[in-house]
């Protein structure tokens, strides 16, 4: 995909977090873990999602769970999980979701200002990701594009941050 198709495509992915997030002790900061979750006498592991690409360690990293389409990836409203944590974060463990299709989103907002910045040109001025690493055209990716499926075989993902 080019920078231009980029250029079109995230100008429209607006992330407001301000309500939406919370600190979780499920995050870590160096090599990643497995958080395991009780449910009716069964454990499973945690959705455990791995960072890569970070440029910095300023401010925090907003993410969003959504298990539908409507609302994602920028309605904190809608997604069924949210966390913000500090940006020297590599993995975040996301407990108590059940096995099903999850899509993800993530911000790297770096003066904590709680969105994303952009310059004059709707160019995004901090990072981003979705799972899978997906990219939309003239937007962000759909949904189906960018779900992953948390199973007890698959449980974690990686997602590369992206800045300009």
């Amino acid at each position: 995909m080019t920078k231009l198709t980029h250029f079109l495509a995230i100008p429209m992915a607006v992330f407001f977090f301000s309500t939406a997030c919370s600190k979780d002790t499920n995050a870590t900061t160096n090599n990643p873990t497995v958080t395991t979750t009780t449910t009716n006498n069964l454990t499973k592991p945690a959705l455990s999602v791995k960072l890569e690409g970070l440029r910095n360690t300023d401010g925090t990293i907003q993410l969003l769970v959504f298990d539908k389409a409507d609302g994602f990836p920028d309605v904190p409203a809608n997604a069924v999980y949210s966390i913000s944590v500090p940006a020297t974060t590599t993995t975040i463990n996301i407990p108590s979701l059940a096995y099903g299709t999850y899509a993800v989103t993530i911000l790297h907002d770096e003066n904590n200002n709680q969105k994303m910045d952009k310059n004059i040109l709707g160019i995004p001025k901090e990072g981003y990701g979705f799972s899978r690493n997906a990219t939309g055209f003239a937007g962000p990716p759909a949904f189906d594009k960018a779900s992953i499926t948390y199973s007890e075989q698959d449980y974690s993902t990686i997602i590369t941050l992206k800045y300009w």
